[in-house]
């Protein structure tokens, strides 16, 4: 999923083409848009790279019996992360927010630590590929598998889990890698492909 990810993100980057432009949609009485008006905050990138983390969880947490699940889980991401390729590949868009991220990295007493990390970022991720979220998506797939297996067992966990989830979500607008409107898509891709994939074959009895 990484690989094609990057192929095609570099690749639409490279084309430049933007077909429309998401943070439009909604704007204040004043002319500014809700994603400007969200504010920069550096540091949430280390819940931004938090994703990373969620590809393990389902590995060490799925409950005994319940292999059938994992694989499900995986093959649900594969097709979620198939749709919005094609959605990037047809629709694509480009995110213009990283003005503010400079603004801000550079303000006084902001740690040049920071600095460092975005540009790392940077060269791995170009400003497209922007809607649907699949930083939203992914996480959201797993949490409601996660839900699925524990809600009775490990409430805690669950609630836990879905902390993480929102939090994850708020740094994708903070790090100013994605609109609003990637994020509500991106949910909606998800709850997608829970209830017409996965959720049928989590059901299914063992």
């Amino acid at each position: 999923m990484g690989a094609v990810y990057g192929v095609t993100n570099h690749w639409m980057a490279w084309r430049g083409t933007t077909v429309w432009d998401a943070s439009t949609l909604i704007r204040f009485a004043d002319g500014q848009t809700l994603d400007r008006w969200l504010p920069f905050v550096p540091w949430t990138i280390t819940l931004y790279a938090s994703l990373v983390a969620w590809y393990v969880v389902p590995a060490v947490t799925v409950p005994a019996q319940r292999e059938r699940d994992f694989a499900a889980l995986y093959l649900g991401l594969l097709w979620l992360t198939a749709v919005a390729q094609v959605v990037f590949l047809l629709l694509p868009a480009e995110v213009k927010l990283r003005d503010q991220v400079w603004s801000g990295l550079t303000a006084p007493g902001t740690s040049t630590c920071w600095s460092a990390i975005y540009r790392g970022l940077y060269l791995l991720d170009c400003p497209f590929n922007s809607w649907p979220c699949l930083h939203t998506a992914q996480p959201l797939l797993i949490q409601l598998t996660l839900a699925h297996w524990h809600r009775q067992t490990h409430r805690l966990l669950t609630a836990a889990g879905w902390v993480w989830w929102g939090l994850l979500t708020v740094s994708i607008l903070t790090t100013k890698q994605h609109y609003v409107w990637d994020v509500v898509t991106g949910i909606a891709l998800a709850l997608g492909t829970w209830y017409a994939y996965l959720r049928p074959r989590l059901a299914e009895p063992r």
